[in-house]
């Protein structure tokens, strides 16, 4: 048994040689977690300790906080906040053309050139309030401005108010 364990330790230190990172036999690149409940059937097989208890314990309030924050996650969603965000629009300001839009990042726009994409300022929408004439470039549609009614007094929340020409909502 000793020599076994030698011989696998040379051989980390061989590999380790090799490539100058840090190797172990035990290290795997996927996720280590493990249930408390199945480190405790390890340490307990008859399941009659405390570790036990408070392993299967420990996993419930793990499932709890998980289905919470998923549930938060998905009340998150419905907020006005939640859509802009799954909408994948920004506020840019592209300085190679003087152009200020709420549209996709140049970024993710195959018609941009290197120009906008490198000299363009995007910020999230949801940190800028909607103005009377600020010019929108939806994905899919044509672009329009917004309408009356959004003056200095506005805040980042009113981007529920603002309609398409059509006048359907721009986040739904």
């Amino acid at each position: 048994m000793a020599t076994k364990k030698s011989s696998q330790a040379k051989k980390v230190e061989s590999d380790h040689a090799k490539t100058g990172k840090p190797v172990s036999p035990t290290e795997d690149p996927t996720d280590h977690s493990v249930p408390a409940a199945e480190l405790a059937a390890q340490i307990d097989p008859a399941g009659k300790s405390g570790a036990t208890v408070n392993a299967k314990s420990m996993d419930a309030v793990s499932k709890a906080d998980k289905a919470k924050e998923d549930a938060a996650k998905l009340e998150e969603d419905k907020t006005i906040v939640g859509k802009i965000r799954k909408s994948g629009l920004y506020w840019i300001q592209n300085h190679a053309s003087g152009d200020r839009y709420v549209g996709i990042s140049p970024q993710n726009d195959p018609d941009a050139t290197k120009a906008d994409k490198r000299l363009s300022t995007v910020m999230p929408l949801d940190s800028v309030s909607p103005r009377t004439g600020m010019v929108i470039r939806p994905k899919d549609g044509a672009e329009f401005n917004v309408g009356d009614g959004f003056g200095p007094e506005t805040n980042p929340g009113d981007w529920a108010k603002v309609q398409s020409p059509e006048g359907k909502p721009l986040f739904d």
